[in-house]
């Protein structure tokens, strides 16, 4: 992972260091939501924060990468009985995941002076997961007797799927929405995103 995370600040710096026309800085916000529970039991709907920056290469191309942020609320129910000494075991749990990709992207002249755009990436994900564990069984009475909290936190590639639509308004500022899907390594929908946002050319 850290061969990986290396490499790709190398290659920032000569995207940085090239010469792309206009940087575009975006900040977006919006609704996150995992559509499967391949890892995580009753997902509910969540929110995101996304911070771009894209080099236009051209007037069909752009490049750059992103920064998002996800957090998002799960049920554990299967735990729901577990026995305790004390009240009901805790069953609800929040994971909280930072994307951070590099992305290639085609854009697209839209009607009513709208540009759209579609893209490939590929990143790294730092992501906790934050629960509540029974411990201390009691096999006399058969049950736990203590509660605690634990995070866990995974990281791995993740390969992102993201387009946008936005209006530019006097060559400098555009608004719009972005939206997007995470796979994983092995090709399940981690999450996905959409939402407003708005941005700048320098």
């Amino acid at each position: 992972m850290k061969k990986y995370l290396l490499s790709f600040l190398l290659f920032q710096a000569v995207i940085i260091s090239s010469s792309a026309q206009n940087l575009d800085l975006s900040l977006g916000f919006g609704s996150y939501r995992v559509p499967n529970q391949v890892e995580y039991e009753l997902p509910r709907m969540g929110f995101n924060m996304n911070f771009g920056m894209l080099f236009q290469i051209n007037d069909n191309w752009e490049m750059g990468t992103a920064i998002n942020h996800s957090v998002f609320n799960y049920e554990r129910v299967s735990l729901a009985n577990t026995p305790l000494s004390f009240g009901s075991f805790i069953t609800s749990a929040t994971v909280i995941t930072d994307h951070l990709y590099f992305t290639f992207r085609r854009k697209v002249k839209l009607p009513l002076k709208l540009e759209g755009s579609v893209g490939l990436g590929l990143g790294g994900f730092v992501e906790k997961d934050e629960y509540y564990a029974a411990q201390n069984f009691d096999e006399e009475r058969g049950l736990y007797t203590g509660l605690s909290w634990v995070r866990d936190t995974k990281v791995g590639l993740h390969f992102p799927v993201t387009y946008s639509i936005k209006k530019i308004l006097s060559n400098k500022v555009h608004l719009g929405i972005e939206g997007g899907i995470f796979l994983d390594s092995k090709l399940n929908t981690r999450g996905i995103f959409i939402g407003p946002k708005a941005g700048i050319f320098l």
